[in-house]
C-alpha cells in the first residue's frame, strides 16, 4: 500500500514537470514553432541615386508599421537609382506586396524601382508573422552645387556642403561662406545658369525655398566666376566714370571686401580696379600734389598693396605691365605716390618701392612716407563695373 502511494506520487510530479516544459516551448518564439509570436521587421532603409554623376543617399525612418522617406521631387528622373533594406537572416520582402522577392540582406541592391510609386513593403519570415509597412515619400527641394568650370577649384570639396541636405517649402537655403578658389578669377556668387556675368546670390547668402522649387526636386546652382581675370589687358573699356580707359585687371572685388570702403573710388559700384598700362597715365617726378592724371585716379596705400601683390608675375613681365615706360628693366628701386595721406602728417603721402629681383621674386611694398614737396613717379588706376 504504501509502495503504490510512493509510486503515485513519482508519477504525478512527472507529469507536472513535463506539462510545464511543454507550456515554456510553446511561448519561446518563432524557433519555438509559433509564427504569430513575433512579426518580421525592417531595421533600417536606405534609397540612393545619382544627379549629374554624384551618388547621394538618403535614409528613412521606420516607426511601427510605417516608412518615411525624404527625396527630391523628381528622383524618377535621377539615374541609377537602388534602395538597401536591412533585415534579420532569414527574412525577405517584396515592395508593393507584389512580384519580385528580396533576401533583404545589406549587400543586396534592389533596383529598377519606381521611388515615387513606393507605397508598401512587405516583409515576411519563416516562424515570423507578416509585416506589411506603409512608405510615404515626402517631396523635398535638394541642390546641386557646381563649379561652372572644368578646371581645378583647389578647395571646391569644402565649399561644397558634405552632407545630403534636403529642403520644404519655407525653408532657407544657407550658400556656402567660402569662395571657391580659382586661379586668377574670383567668384562673385551664386546664379542658376551657367553664362550669368551678374550673381544672383551672394556668397554666404540666403535663399527661400518656395513651393514650386520643391515640385522641380532639384534646385542647379553655378559658381558665377569673375568677367575678366588678374593681369587681364581691358583695352577701351568704360570705367564707372563713363570714360575709356586701357589697363591690367589689378583686383577683383567682392560685395563685402573691405578695401572697396579704402578706395580711391569707394562710393561707386565697381568690381575691377585696372591699372593704366605703361606710357598712358603715368607720370614721372612730380611730387604729390602735381600727381594728377586725366580720367584717372592715384591708388590708395591699399589698392597699390594688391596692385604690386597681384600683377607681380616676374622680373620682366612685371615691370613691363605696369612700373615702366615700356622700355626700363631697371633694377634700382622706383618709388610711386599713393593716394593716401600719412594720419600724423599732412604734408606727408604713403609711397610704394618697387624693383625686379634678379631672380623675380617680389620685391615690391609700401614701406613709409615721404614730404608730398618730393618727385616720384605716379601711376593711375580706373575702376570698372
Amino acid at each position: 500500500m504504501k509502495m503504490n502511494f510512493w509510486l503515485a506520487g513519482i508519477i504525478a510530479i512527472a507529469t507536472l514537470s513535463l506539462t510545464s516544459f511543454i507550456s515554456c516551448s510553446s511561448e519561446a518564439g518563432p524557433q519555438g514553432g509559433t509564427p504569430s509570436a513575433i512579426k518580421a521587421s525592417i531595421d533600417n532603409i536606405e534609397v540612393f541615386a545619382s544627379y549629374n554623376g554624384n551618388e547621394k543617399g538618403f535614409r528613412g525612418k521606420v516607426s511601427g508599421s510605417s516608412i518615411t522617406i525624404d527625396l527630391p521631387a523628381n528622383i524618377d528622373s535621377w539615374t541609377d537609382s537602388w534602395i538597401r533594406i536591412y533585415l534579420d537572416y532569414g527574412k525577405s520582402i517584396q515592395l508593393n506586396g507584389t512580384g519580385t522577392t528580396y533576401s533583404g540582406s545589406s549587400s543586396e541592391k534592389i533596383t529598377g524601382v519606381t521611388l515615387s510609386s513606393l507605397n508598401s513593403i512587405l516583409v515576411k519570415g519563416s516562424g515570423y508573422e507578416d509585416q506589411s509597412y506603409t512608405v510615404k515619400i515626402n517631396k523635398k527641394l535638394y541642390v546641386s552645387y557646381n563649379k561652372n568650370y572644368t578646371g581645378a577649384v583647389t578647395n571646391w570639396t569644402s565649399v561644397v556642403p558634405s552632407s545630403t541636405v534636403l529642403y520644404s517649402a519655407g525653408d532657407k537655403i544657407s550658400l556656402p561662406a567660402e569662395e571657391a578658389q580659382r586661379s586668377k578669377y574670383r567668384q562673385l556668387g551664386w546664379s542658376s545658369s551657367t553664362d550669368a556675368e551678374s550673381p544672383e546670390y551672394d556668397v554666404s547668402g540666403e535663399i527661400a525655398v518656395t513651393e514650386s522649387m520643391v515640385n522641380a526636386g532639384v534646385l542647379d546652382l553655378y559658381v558665377t566666376w569673375s568677367k575678366y581675370c588678374i593681369g587681364q589687358l581691358l583695352e577701351n573699356v568704360t570705367d564707372v566714370d563713363g570714360k575709356t580707359q586701357t589697363g591690367y585687371v589689378a583686383y577683383i572685388c567682392g560685395k563685402n571686401d573691405s578695401v572697396k570702403a579704402k578706395s580711391s573710388k569707394p562710393s561707386e559700384s565697381w568690381t575691377y580696379l585696372i591699372v593704366s598700362k605703361y606710357g598712358e597715365n603715368r607720370l614721372t617726378d612730380v611730387t604729390w600734389s602735381n600727381a594728377t592724371f586725366t580720367g584717372a585716379y592715384l591708388p590708395t596705400k591699399t589698392e597699390m598693396k594688391l596692385i604690386i601683390e597681384n600683377l607681380w608675375e616676374n622680373s620682366t613681365s612685371r615691370q613691363w605691365k605696369i612700373f615702366s615706360d615700356g622700355s626700363s628693366t631697371s633694377s634700382n628701386w622706383d618709388y610711386y605716390w599713393t593716394a593716401t595721406v600719412d594720419d600724423a602728417d599732412s604734408s606727408k603721402a604713403y609711397y610704394a618701392s618697387v624693383t625686379t629681383n634678379y631672380n623675380g621674386s617680389y620685391a615690391g611694398n609700401v614701406v613709409s612716407t615721404k614730404s608730398k614737396g618730393d618727385s616720384l613717379k605716379a601711376i593711375g588706376v580706373s575702376h570698372i563695373e
